[in-house]
């Protein structure tokens, strides 16, 4: 993704953002202005160093990435953790 193509989508962003406030079922959604927030950081990085964009050089996404992992992991071992003690209690 291009720095203009940033900038479109962080434009679309906004005008979607600015049209779901009349909506009200739409009006307290979070993920409007996280979008644009989103948008906008990806917009400045390429402002900044130019180039293209790649999700796998950026720290943001890579760090959130991560710390799913790390989550997923986690929920794992306690699954474990709580079959294994379900499994005590088992006949053999």
């Amino acid at each position: 993704m291009t720095a203009t193509e940033a900038a479109a989508a962080l434009e679309d962003a906004q005008l979607q953002q600015h049209m779901d406030r009349d909506r009200e079922n739409l009006a307290d959604d979070e993920r409007g202005p996280a979008e644009v927030a989103e948008w906008e950081r990806i917009a400045q990085l390429l402002a900044t160093t130019g180039g293209t964009y790649d999700p796998k050089a950026d720290a943001v996404v890579q760090d959130e990435l991560a710390a799913e992992a790390e989550r997923e992991r986690e929920k794992q071992m306690e699954d474990d953790k709580r079959r294994h003690s379900v499994d005590r209690y088992l006949p053999a």
